[in-house]
């Protein structure tokens, strides 16, 4: 499996592949190999798919009417939806939301030993995470320096993904800005319109009884047609305790 995948690389990161609006026969085999194989896309792969995609949509508008007859024309909507496809199972998002308020005011609501249980799982999280980041702050983001270890993973977090060529963003986002910022943040960027957003942070109500920032973060990636889902990791209010 890593040498079908080295080799998969290697075709798809050279930029003469994609000079064409059209797939090469060759290119297209390899992403209906890589998709079949799992794993996630280093960037230098990931992004010149994104941009073929960028260039690819507009083009497939302007000649709808006029061509949509044509075999070639149907080549190349059949190639963005592989593309899409590939890119959809490939890429993915970790979205922290509100990291300070797992501190302080999570000592206080959940009791020092759960809010210290959820921390150190998002921390794991954070850890273990390969792929693109966005970091959203919230108005206790002064917080983090009280709790060096859960802050250590959350700039680590960045750091590691800016090094390996992943969107890294770290953004002020005071409740309910949050929504806005996130949804901001997927229209500048057309990686993050085609990943798989996973999210933490704080606060998430299980049961939407109440409307955590979390949760609105969730609401608003998948309202604009993305894919958002909560972390097991994250700092959640049961019913009981709201």
């Amino acid at each position: 499996m890593p040498d079908l995948r080295e080799r998969v690389a290697r075709e798809l990161a050279n930029p003469a592949m994609l000079a064409r609006n059209q797939l090469s026969p060759s290119v297209r085999k390899s992403l209906v190999i890589w998709a079949d194989a799992g794993g996630f896309m280093p960037r230098v792969v990931e992004a010149p798919l994104a941009n073929y995609l960028k260039r690819l949509e507009p083009l497939l508008q302007q000649a709808q009417q006029a061509f949509i007859g044509e075999p070639w024309y149907r080549q190349l909507l059949a190639d963005a939806d592989l593309v899409r496809a590939v890119l959809a199972h490939q890429s993915r998002t970790l979205v922290v939301v509100h990291p300070g308020s797992a501190c302080g005011s999570a000592d206080y609501n959940l009791g020092r030993n759960e809010a210290r249980a959820a921390r150190d799982a998002i921390t794991q999280l954070c850890n273990d995470w390969t792929g693109h980041v966005i970091v959203l702050d919230g108005m206790l983001s002064d917080e983090l320096e009280e709790y060096p270890v859960f802050a250590r993973a959350i700039t680590g977090l960045l750091v590691r993904a800016r090094e390996a060529g992943y969107l890294a963003i770290r953004h002020d986002a005071e409740d309910p800005m949050q929504v806005d910022v996130v949804g901001a943040l997927i229209s500048e960027h057309d990686v993050l319109k085609q990943s798989r957003m996973t999210v933490t942070g704080a606060w998430y109500y299980p049961d939407d009884t109440e409307f955590g920032c979390v949760n609105s973060v969730i609401d608003a990636i998948n309202a604009l047609g993305g894919h958002a889902e909560v972390a097991e990791a994250v700092c959640s209010i049961a019913p009981e305790i709201a």
